[in-house]
């Protein structure tokens, strides 16, 4: 494994919404997260229901207060888990041997 600035790694199951450093199953290469916001169920949920309420359903996809998280790999690009807003996060990419 490569030299890394990183002493240690978070586990791709406890991901949430920021970036962090993490073991890459594909690439085997201890990186920080690169994460992009992208909608997701409680982003249409919400949009709904400003569209009922204010005629406003554009609003949750234009912010990030409601969008999904997903975690790539800072150093492959390879897509390793998202964090849904409902708190639960799903892992993508698991350990090949």
């Amino acid at each position: 494994m490569p030299q890394s600035t990183y002493a240690s790694a978070t586990p791709l199951v406890s991901l949430q919404q920021g970036p962090a450093p993490v073991d890459c199953p594909m690439c085997r290469v201890r990186q920080m997260t690169r994460v992009e916001f992208v909608s997701g169920g409680t982003t249409h949920v919400v949009a709904l229901l400003c569209c009922l309420g204010l005629c406003c359903g554009c609003i949750p996809y234009l912010t990030t207060w409601f969008k999904d998280v997903e975690h790539k790999c800072g150093n492959c690009g390879a897509l390793l888990a998202v964090w849904h807003r409902s708190g639960r996060t799903e892992v993508i990419a698991h350990a090949t041997q």
